[in-house]
């Protein structure tokens, strides 16, 4: 159908044989592309990580494992640029696919909604969110837009234009890639979810880009840093809220336009 690309690290061995079955029962062809390893990075010195900013924003670093991430979507960004590939699914590798998944993007990608990126997302607290039903499938899944930013780069449909879009800021950031996704108003980058969610992550598989550390409440800031750091962090939410409300009420008409509900 379309080029499926499954982010592994080299020695992910068990995960690859678990995820090769799975494509195999979809009868999916894919390819593995190596993960960028990021565990062992001077984070503080990376060439495509904003740490300033990063501590302004949140008062901790990104892991390695996150900034790793983030490079590996990226690598796949550009060869889709390179070789002009119009769309792409992108999985990592720790991934569970629901039934009805290949109905509901065969759906996808011959409705009429214009999208740069659709994101297969599945949790129980996304379930929960109210959100913006934007076009029905026959499969009982609905399109939707979100209001929020969700976090999970790990199924994604990504389109060309999409991937020239994301690609732009990913030169130096101070966001992990899921983030950075969820950032629309800044990337112009326009998203869906589906639900009920089709690709939840397996919870069973240990993350491999530190999320014991990624999620550890500890801030990295001293000296001046930290005598501002509730403003900086007062301003970043608050553009952060506007931004977000900026973009869903934006996209509202072309929501309806194209729609189906």
């Amino acid at each position: 159908m379309i080029p499926v690309f499954i982010i592994s690290l080299p020695e992910a061995v068990e995960r690859q044989n678990r995820i090769t079955n799975i494509m195999n029962d979809l009868g999916l062809e894919f390819e593995f592309v190596e993960a960028v390893d990021g565990r062992a990075f001077d984070v503080l010195h990376h060439p495509n990580y904003s740490p300033k900013k990063r501590l302004r924003y949140f008062g901790k670093h990104l892991t390695g494992g996150e900034i790793g991430c983030t490079l590996s979507h990226k690598k796949i960004y550009q060869r889709m640029i390179n070789q002009k590939i119009p769309r792409a699914l992108i999985f990592e590798d720790d991934i569970i696919i629901r039934d009805g998944f290949l109905e509901t993007l065969q759906e996808i990608l011959i409705m009429p909604v214009p999208y740069d990126m659709v994101r297969f997302l599945g949790s129980p607290k996304l379930e929960r969110l109210k959100l913006r039903p934007v076009y029905k499938f026959k499969s009982d899944h609905a399109l939707t837009r979100h209001t929020g930013m969700p976090g999970g780069a790990h199924a994604t449909l990504m389109t060309l234009g999409g991937a020239e879009k994301i690609l732009k800021h990913l030169d130096k950031t101070p966001y992990p890639i899921d983030a950075l996704m969820g950032r629309s108003w800044e990337t112009k980058l326009d998203w869906y979810t589906v639900r009920p969610g089709l690709v939840p992550q397996d919870r069973a598989i240990q993350s491999m880009i530190g999320d014991d550390v990624r999620f550890d409440e500890k801030k990295d800031i001293e000296g001046v840093i930290k005598i501002i750091y509730p403003f900086t962090r007062a301003w970043f939410k608050f553009t952060e809220t506007i931004g977000k409300k900026y973009w869903y009420y934006k996209t509202y008409f072309k929501d309806k336009k194209y729609g189906n509900l």
